[in-house]
Parts: C-alpha cells; sequence; structure tokens
C-alpha cells in the first residue's frame, strides 16, 4: 500500500505488518516532532524571553501538527479494523481504564483479519479482479504433481499414454499396409 493511502485515506485494508510499520512510522514522527517542537523552544527561550508573535506561532505549528498525526493515527487504526470486519467506533473500547487499551492492542496488533472480501474491501495484498491467493488449492496441485513424477520419470512410455487418455481428443493413427 502506498504511504499517502495507509496514512490518509479511511478507505480499504490493512494487514498486521502494515499495522506495525504504520505505528512505527507514526512514533518516528511524533517523536521527532516533539523534539523539534522542544529544541525550538529551548532555542528561543535561551536567547531572549518568548514574544508573542513566537508564542503564537509554536501554538499555530503544534496545533497543526497534533491534528495531521491524530489523522494519520486514526487512519491506520480504522483501517486495521476494516480487516477485522468492524467499525472505527470499535475503537472506543480504549476508554475503558487498563483493559481497553490492551484490548485494542491485542485486537489490531495480533488478531488475524478475516479471509476473503468483507464489507469493507479485498484482503490485504490483493488486487480488483484478481482472485486471492489459495495456499490449500496449491498445496494439493503440488502434491499431484508429486505424485505423478515418479509415473513420468520411471515410465514415460506409460505416462505418455494415460496424459493422452485423459485428454478430451482421440488419438488415430495410420496402420502400415506394407
Amino acid at each position: 500500500m502506498h504511504p499517502m493511502s495507509l496514512f490518509f485515506s479511511f478507505d480499504g485494508r490493512i494487514g498486521r505488518l502494515s499495522f506495525w510499520s504504520g505505528i512505527l512510522l507514526l512514533t518516528v514522527l511524533i517523536s521527532s516532532f516533539l523534539g523539534l517542537l522542544m529544541s525550538f523552544v529551548g532555542h528561543a527561550s535561551a536567547h531572549q524571553a518568548l514574544d508573542v508573535i513566537t508564542l503564537g506561532t509554536l501554538v499555530f505549528v503544534a496545533t497543526l501538527g497534533f491534528i495531521l498525526l491524530t489523522v494519520i493515527y486514526f487512519a491506520v487504526i480504522a483501517k486495521r479494523y476494516h480487516d477485522l470486519d468492524r467499525s472505527l467506533v470499535r475503537y472506543l473500547v480504549v476508554i475503558i481504564p487498563l483493559v481497553g487499551p490492551v484490548w485494542a492492542l491485542i485486537e489490531l496488533g495480533f488478531t488475524r483479519g478475516t479471509p476473503g472480501s468483507n464489507r469493507y474491501g479485498l484482503p490485504p495484498g490483493t488486487v480488483a479482479g484478481e482472485e486471492p491467493f489459495d495456499a490449500e488449492a496449491a498445496i494439493r496441485r503440488w502434491q499431484e504433481r508429486q505424485l505423478n513424477e515418479p509415473l513420468r520419470t520411471a515410465y514415460p512410455m506409460v505416462a505418455q499414454q494415460l496424459t493422452s487418455a485423459n485428454s478430451e481428443e482421440p488419438q488415430f493413427a495410420r496402420r502400415r499396409t506394407s
């Protein structure tokens, strides 16, 4: 998923790996933003008293940064809940003291998403119009090939006759008359 759609779109679904990657990147962004603000305040207060314009600018930038980071946070959370076939309203569980944040962390970070399509779209990693990868069917096809492989290598003529007998087109040969 493209980082812009991961951070600024509330549509679609993301898996656990994308969720943890988004949360890690968001943590780095928040830490960098807070460090930048603190260094600005420390630099301004060391040289002079904060005047009204500097303080107003600082509050404005801090408010915009807080709003931006909050939107990014809820976009990542919403897409993860969509993968679990739940609404973002479910995140209100964090209001419950002590239990709520732990519950949300376990549910978002460690619970497997719903297989196949749900009301929020296709599973993460699939493209519209493309069938999602079916691991069980791939394993069955591989096992069938393995079962037929010894027959092909040990008795190539028998394997050829079996494959030609299974084809829908009849095999005719001309008899030599000489």
